[in-house]
C-alpha cells in the first residue's frame, strides 16, 4: 500500500510566569530575540536566566522550543519536563511535550501528554490532530479518525484535520471517506497540491488510473518544483508499468534535490526490471558514494552485480554490506540466494540458515531450503521447509506449488496445494495442476 501524507502541528504558543527581577529581564530579551528569530541570542538569555533562577518554567518552555527548533529533541524534552514540573497546568507546554514526543517515536507518551492538553481545555483544535497523528502511529485508526473529527467539528474550514482524516481512512481501505476529505480540501483550498496528491494515491487505490493520472498532474501545475511531487508520480508510473516515464520523473526529483535518495533507488530498480542493468548500477554507485555505510544499497548493488554475472564484486559487496551490519538477515537471504544461482549449494545453505537464525519469519529462506533438499534427495525435508514457508506467510504461492507437486511426485495428494497456488495467480503452478489433478477433479 502507497505511503499517505501527514501533517503534524508544531505551533510557537506563549505562556507562563516570571519569578525574579533578574531573570524576568533576560527572559524578556531572550522572547525578543526569540521573536526576531535570533535563536542563538534568545538561547543564552534563556540559559542565563535559568542558572539566575532555575525555577522559572517560561525559560525552561523558549528553551526547550529553541531545542526542538534544532531538531535537538532529546534536550527540548528535558526542558519542557522541567517547564511541566514547575508549572504543571499550562497546556502549552504538555502541548509541545507531546507533539516531541511525537517526534522521539514516543507515541503513547505523546498520546498522554495531549490528553493532557484536552483535559486542560477541550477547545484546544492543534492537539486533537496531533493527538490523532500520534493514535494513527499506534494503528489506532478508529482513533485518530475520532481526534481528527472533533478538531475539524471545532474548524470546519482548518484543513490539516481533513488531510490527516483522509489518510487515516485510506489506512482502513475506506476510499470513499478518504475522497470525501480530500474534496473537501479541495473546495478550500483550491491550490492544495498534496490534496490532489493524496486523493490521487486514493484514486490509484480505487484502480481510478485516469483520475489518480490527472490528479497528479494538476498537483504539479500547482508545485511543479516539489520533489516529493514528481517522486511520487514517479511511482505511479511504474504501477502503471510505464517505465520510461517513470524514469524520468525520478530523474527531475534528483534535479531537484541531489540528495533524494529514495528517487536514486526507485531509478534503480526501475532501470533494473527494463534490463538496464548498467543505469541501474551507476546510480547504485551515486547512491553508496552518498551513503558509504547503507547495508540496504550496498546489498542492492551485490544483487544486481550478480545478476550481471559479475559474482566477485557482488560477494564483495555482500561482504562489505555484513561489516556495516551483521545482524541484517536480508544480506545474508539475498546472498543465500546468489550462492545457490552459483551452484554453491553448501554456501547458500549456511545464508540460509543464518538469516534465520536471525529472522524465522521469512519465507523465502524456507522456500530455498526446501529446494536444496530436493536436489540433495530429501524430498520429506523439503515438505517440512515448504511447510514452514507456508506456515509463516499463508499467501506465499511459491510454496503451496511445490509442497503440492513434489506430494504428486511421491504419490500423496498434492492438488489442494496446487489448487491454491492457481488461486493465487501463480502462473507456474497452473500446467503442473492440469498434469496431476484435472483428471481427479
Amino acid at each position: 500500500m502507497k505511503k499517505i501524507f501527514l501533517y503534524l502541528v508544531l505551533l510557537i504558543i506563549g505562556g507562563g510566569c516570571v519569578l525574579s527581577q533578574t531573570a524576568e529581564e533576560l527572559l524578556k530579551i531572550g522572547k525578543l530575540k526569540f521573536e526576531e528569530y535570533d535563536y542563538q541570542s534568545a538561547f543564552e538569555n534563556f540559559s542565563k536566566a535559568i542558572e539566575m533562577n532555575p525555577n522559572l518554567a517560561e525559560a525552561y518552555s523558549y528553551r526547550a522550543r529553541i531545542f526542538g527548533i534544532m531538531e535537538d529533541f532529546e534536550n527540548a524534552l528535558s526542558d519542557f519536563n522541567m517547564a511541566i514540573k514547575l508549572e504543571p497546568t499550562n497546556p502549552s507546554d504538555y502541548y509541545r511535550r507531546g507533539t516531541t514526543k511525537y517526534y522521539l517515536g514516543l507515541f503513547e507518551g505523546s498520546v498522554d501528554d495531549l490528553s493532557k492538553v484536552i483535559e486542560l481545555d477541550s477547545s484546544f483544535i492543534y492537539a486533537y490532530n496531533n493527538r490523532g497523528l500520534a493514535k494513527n502511529q499506534l494503528k489506532d485508526f478508529a482513533g485518530a479518525i475520532q481526534d481528527f473529527s472533533i478538531a475539524i467539528s471545532l474548524d470546519s474550514n482548518y484543513v490539516m484535520p481533513y488531510m490527516n482524516r483522509g489518510a487515516a481512512r485510506y489506512n482502513l481501505n475506506d476510499y470513499e471517506g478518504a475522497l470525501s476529505d480530500y474534496n473537501k480540501i479541495l473546495e478550500v483550498e483550491p491550490q492544495n497540491a498534496f490534496a490532489y496528491l493524496n486523493r490521487g494515491i486514493v484514486r490509484y487505490a480505487m484502480k481510478d488510473n485516469p483520475g489518480a493520472l490527472k490528479d497528479y498532474d494538476e498537483a504539479l501545475k500547482i508545485d511543479s518544483n516539489s520533489a516529493e511531487l514528481h517522486y511520487e508520480m514517479g511511482l505511479l508510473k511504474y504501477n502503471l508499468m510505464d517505465f520510461n516515464s517513470a524514469i524520468s520523473k525520478f530523474t527531475k526529483t534528483i534535479e531537484i534535490d541531489s540528495n533524494y535518495f529514495d528517487a536514486y533507488y526507485q531509478r534503480a530498480e526501475t532501470k533494473a526490471n527494463i534490463f538496464n542493468y548498467e543505469g541501474a548500477l551507476q546510480d547504485y554507485d551515486l547512491l553508496i558514494n552518498k551513503q558509504p555505510k547503507s547495508s540496504f544499497y550496498l546489498t542492492k548493488r551485490a544483487v544486481l552485480k550478480c545478476k550481471m554475472d559479475n559474482y566477485d564484486e557482488g560477494f564483495i559487496d555482500f561482504e562489505r554490506a555484513i561489516q556495516v551490519n551483521a545482524d541484517d538477515p536480508e544480506i545474508y537471504l539475498n546472498r543465500g540466494i546468489a550462492y545457490y544461482y552459483k551452484d554453491s549449494l553448501k554456501f547458500s545453505k549456511n545464508d540460509f540458515e543464518k538469516s534465520l537464525l536471525l529472522d524465522n519469519k521469512n519465507p523465502l529462506a524456507y522456500y530455498y531450503l526446501g529446494i536444496i533438499s530436493l536436489k540433495e534427495s530429501d524430498t520429506l525435508k523439503a515438505i517440512d521447509y515448504f511447510t514452514n514457508s507456508i506456515e509463516v506467510d499463508n499467501n506465499f504461492a511459491e510454496g503451496y506449488h511445490q509442497r503440492g507437486l513434489v506430494k504428486c511426485l511421491i504419490g500423496q495428494d498434492g492438488c489442494d496445494d496446487l489448487r491454491k497456488a492457481v488461486d493465487l495467480a501463480y502462473v507456474f503452478a497452473v500446467n503442473d495442476f492440469k498434469k496431476y489433478c484435472e483428471k481427479t477433479e
